[in-house]
């Protein structure tokens, strides 16, 4: 089993990192998960995307929907990349969202 600390709780993850039980998803939680996966801090930036990913993700199972409210929010690419240098994987693991 693997497992982050969130405010001196274990919260199991999968091997890869991610969450195994998304209902356990807190911005706590997405914290924990942004330190695994290098970033150090998330920002109200970060959390405007998060929110973009989990509010749409039951929407699209192949996260078309996502994209496209991405895309609209942020057009600037190379932002998204600063925020999140691991791309739509790194986001997506954060958000406790699948993978596009």
């Amino acid at each position: 089993m693997h497992y982050i600390m969130v405010e001196e709780e274990k919260v199991e993850v999968t091997e890869s990192g991610r969450l195994i039980d998304a209902s356990r998803w807190t911005e706590e939680v997405a914290r924990g998960l942004a330190k695994t996966r290098g970033i150090a801090e998330l920002t109200e930036e970060h959390f405007m995307v998060i929110n973009c990913f989990r509010s749409n993700n039951g929407a699209s199972s192949d996260m078309y929907q996502v994209m496209e409210s991405l895309r609209k929010m942020m057009p600037d690419w190379p932002r998204f990349k600063q925020l999140f240098p691991g791309g739509l994987t790194q986001a997506c693991v954060i958000s406790s969202c699948t993978e596009p």
